[in-house]
């Protein structure tokens, strides 16, 4: 019984993590120039939600992983 629940629980894990494909109609960005978006970006408006109605300042730095280590 629990190698049959860890075995459904592994391909369902499985299935998850698989790899997003953009909706019907939607198409992804060509000759994306990711250079100009990197660095530090500030928040100039945003929405109010619960969790972030506190918060001040907001800035995210977005920088380039090495993908091969």
């Amino acid at each position: 019984m629990l190698r049959m629940i860890a075995t459904r629980t592994a391909t369902l894990l499985l299935f998850a993590c698989r790899s997003p494909t953009p909706p019907d109609g939607v198409t992804v960005a060509q000759n994306f120039n990711t250079q100009r978006f990197l660095g530090r970006w500030h928040e100039i408006a945003r929405l109010d939600h619960h969790p972030e109605s506190v918060l001040e300042k907001i800035s995210a730095t977005y920088n380039l992983r090495n993908e091969a280590g």
